[in-house]
């Protein structure tokens, strides 16, 4: 029987691509790079599963000796890619159900969290020209903001003021712009903030620049067309945090909602769960930016800690966070969540079980598309005119 040398190099190619993706899937994100690619893996997993069956077919259709081999591993690894996307469909019921406890009607929302159609088309929105401005000037240093117009409704429009990723040291505005722009097509004005750095800038410096964005926008409601009493606080990962100590400890004119993604809720627990080798060194960053250790600093540990600073009064929250996150630890959501709880807080934690940190950057993805439309769910209750 003649080989085939061109098919077999192949397959065996594809073997190790896809089982290392299938790592990528079920195993801890331990490094940088490991990280990035597991978000690829875990939220475009039906994907590697699509090309994993084809190649099964062309596989049969070959008359490869060894395919009796290869079949039953493209079939298992195929079957495997497709973790995330079934658990996202077997916990879609109990995620409406957690949505239920911001929901204006107590019948429970009629939402639809994810549909084979969305992960193929994605979401339809038409992409918003931003404007860049500076917002405030401490002597040298500017800080600036990225307005994204809300779609015209004819009156003034609420708004979202969205506190960007990047471990205090790092990241911009500019993420995920096509996120924005979908909020804006949605009739929302959209507010993504620069802050300053650490370890140039430590805490309360950020607060502050969020307090700065939030007077500005207020001065020029008119002209952008907002309304400026309503709004919403939402963060990432280390924006996360910044948004909600604004959101827990702002008294006059508060935002009416915050939306947490993946983020480090109490600072002094994750100084104490933090190890040396962890991946992006969280203790350098945390000493960075709060300027010293948590001996050194634990006032200032327990006050950038929205966890401990919720109260009574707080706004409804909105949570969002991936089990197998590695970076920020889910149990930052989790706690944060039974807090609210305890206080009587209108609150909903979802939490994704195949998921790692910045899942909601593929909005393609399971992950992606039940966060964006749980985000839009929750703008509509918590921000519509009563």
């Amino acid at each position: 029987m003649q080989k085939k040398p061109g098919l077999l190099i192949l397959s065996c190619l594809l073997l190790l691509i896809f089982g290392y993706s299938a790592l990528l899937i079920y195993g801890p994100s331990n490094d940088f790079i490991y990280w990035k690619l597991a978000i690829i893996a875990k939220e475009y997993g039906h994907w590697l599963s699509l090309m994993a069956f084809s190649f099964v077919v062309i596989l049969i259709k070959k008359n490869l000796p060894e395919k009796k081999f290869f079949i039953p591993l493209y079939l298992i690894l195929g079957a495997s890619f497709l973790y995330p996307l079934t658990a996202a469909f077997y916990l879609e019921a109990s995620y409406i159900r957690e949505l239920q406890n911001i929901s204006r009607d107590k019948k429970g929302p009629e939402i639809n969290l994810i549909d084979f159609k969305g992960l193929l088309t994605g979401f339809s929105f038409q992409e918003t020209t931003h404007q860049k401005m500076e917002f405030v000037r401490y002597d040298e240093t500017g800080v600036s903001l990225d307005f994204y117009p809300p779609k015209d409704s004819g009156k003034p429009a609420p708004w979202i003021l969205i506190v960007h990723a990047g471990g205090w040291d790092s990241g911009s505005s500019d993420q995920l712009t096509f996120f924005n722009s979908l909020l804006a097509d949605r009739g929302y004005g959209v507010v993504a903030i620069n802050y300053r750095l650490a370890p140039r800038f430590t805490w309360p410096a950020q607060h502050e620049d969020v307090q700065a964005a939030v007077s500005f926008i207020r001065k020029n409601a008119e002209k952008f067309k907002l309304n400026p009493e309503r709004w919403v606080i939402m963060g990432r990962s280390a924006g996360g945090q910044i948004a909600g100590v604004t959101a827990y400890i702002q008294e006059d004119r508060a935002p009416l909602g915050f939306i947490s993604l993946y983020a480090p809720m109490d600072l002094v627990y994750s100084w104490n769960h933090s190890r040396r080798g962890d991946i992006l060194e969280p203790l350098d960053l945390l000493k960075n930016f709060l300027g010293g250790t948590l001996v050194e600093k634990r006032e200032s540990f327990e006050g950038a800690s929205p966890l401990r600073l919720a109260k009574k009064d707080s706004p409804p929250t909105l949570i969002l966070h991936g089990q197998m996150d590695t970076l920020v630890y889910p149990q930052h959501s989790k706690r944060l969540k039974a807090k609210l709880n305890e206080l009587g807080v209108p609150a909903a934690h979802l939490n994704f079980p195949w998921a790692t940190h910045g899942f909601d950057f593929a909005l393609r993805g399971p992950g992606g598309m039940i966060a964006t439309r749980s985000i839009l769910f929750f703008l509509s209750q918590v921000l519509a005119e009563k």
